[in-house]
C-alpha cells in the first residue's frame, strides 16, 4: 500500500512541474466572465409620433389653399333662383349663397334685386367673418369622411302687389354642432324700399311686444322662466325682431341659441297681428 501512494505522489508531482514549464497563451486563460466591450447597439427608433400621423392647425394651414373666392353661377328658371357656389379648391366643403332673381319689370324690382345682389357679392368677400372661419376650420381639421357644410338657401315667403318678402335660411356645420337660422326680407315692390314691421301692423309697438312676449310663452318653445334670455329679448325696439310675411300672416324668426336651448334650432312664431289694409293681399 505504500508503494502505491508513493506512485501516486511521484506521478502528479511531475505533472504538476509540467503545467509550471510550459506557460499557457494569453487567450487560453480562465475565460472572462465580464461583458464584451464590443460597442453598445444603435437603439431602434421609437415608433414615429411625427405631424403626419396627429396633423396640428398650423401644419394645415401650410398644406391647405389660401381662400380664393373663386365663383361659379348657376340659374334655376323655373324657381328664379340663382346659386352662387365657392370653388373649394380642393376641400371636402360645401359653400353657396342663394338669391332670387326677379323677372318683373320696373324700378321697385330693379332695386330689390341690386339688394340681392349686394348681399351675395358681400358673402364672399374677407369682410363676411363667417366664410372666413368655415375656411379655417376645414383647414385645421384633420381628413374625414364628412364634407363641412355652409349654404344660405332662398325661401320665398310673399309675392303680391303689396308685398315681396324673402327669407335666406342658414345651414353651417363644421364637424360638430350644426347652427341654423335665417336673414328675412319685406320690401315694398313698387319702391324696392325695405319695410318695417312697424310699418305693416295696425298695433302699436307696445302692444304688438306684449302681444310677441304671450306668444313666445303660448309657443312653448321658450322659457319664459329664463330671465337671461328674455331680459335681452326684452331690450329690443319691436323693428329689431326678424320677421316675414306669408299669407297676410307675420311671424318672427328666431335663430338657434337666440331665444332657447340649442335643442331647440331655429323657429318661427305667429305673431297674431293685423296687417295694414294697403298691404293685404286681398286688397291688392
Amino acid at each position: 500500500m505504500k508503494k502505491c501512494v508513493f506512485a501516486i505522489v511521484i506521478v502528479l508531482a511531475l505533472l504538476l512541474s509540467a503545467c509550471v514549464g510550459k506557460p499557457q497563451p494569453a487567450s487560453e486563460t480562465l475565460p472572462s466572465l465580464l461583458p464584451s466591450a464590443s460597442p453598445s447597439p444603435t437603439p431602434s427608433p421609437s415608433p414615429s409620433l411625427s405631424p403626419t400621423a396627429t396633423p396640428t392647425p398650423e401644419q394645415f394651414e401650410e398644406d391647405y389653399p389660401e381662400l380664393l373666392y373663386n365663383t361659379t353661377a348657376t340659374f334655376d328658371p323655373e324657381t328664379n333662383i340663382q346659386r352662387t357656389t365657392l370653388d373649394p379648391q380642393g376641400l371636402d366643403l360645401i359653400v353657396y349663397f342663394e338669391i332670387p332673381v326677379f323677372q318683373e319689370e320696373g324700378e321697385g324690382y330693379r332695386k330689390i334685386n341690386a339688394f340681392f345682389e349686394k348681399l351675395r357679392d358681400d358673402f364672399f368677400t374677407p369682410g363676411n367673418e363667417s366664410l372666413t372661419r368655415a375656411w379655417a376650420y376645414r383647414n385645421g381639421c384633420a381628413p374625414m369622411p364628412y364634407t363641412f357644410e355652409y349654404e344660405s338657401s332662398v325661401i320665398m315667403r310673399t309675392q303680391t302687389e303689396a308685398l315681396v318678402s324673402v327669407s335666406i335660411a342658414r345651414y353651417w356645420w363644421m364637424g360638430g354642432v350644426n347652427d341654423t337660422g335665417s336673414d328675412s326680407y319685406t320690401f315694398d315692390p313698387q319702391t324696392g324700399e325695405l319695410l318695417t314691421l312697424s310699418e305693416l301692423i295696425q298695433e302699436s309697438e307696445e302692444d304688438a311686444l306684449e302681444i310677441l312676449w304671450t306668444a313666445m310663452e303660448d309657443s312653448g318653445m321658450v322659457d319664459m322662466d329664463d330671465t337671461f334670455t328674455i331680459d335681452s329679448l326684452k331690450e329690443r325696439t319691436l323693428d329689431e325682431f326678424e320677421f316675414y310675411v306669408a299669407d297676410d300672416a307675420v311671424y318672427i324668426a328666431f335663430d338657434r341659441y337666440e331665444a332657447s336651448i340649442g335643442a331647440a334650432g331655429s323657429f318661427d312664431i305667429l305673431l297674431p297681428v293685423t296687417l295694414k289694409s294697403e298691404y293685404c293681399s286681398e286688397n291688392k
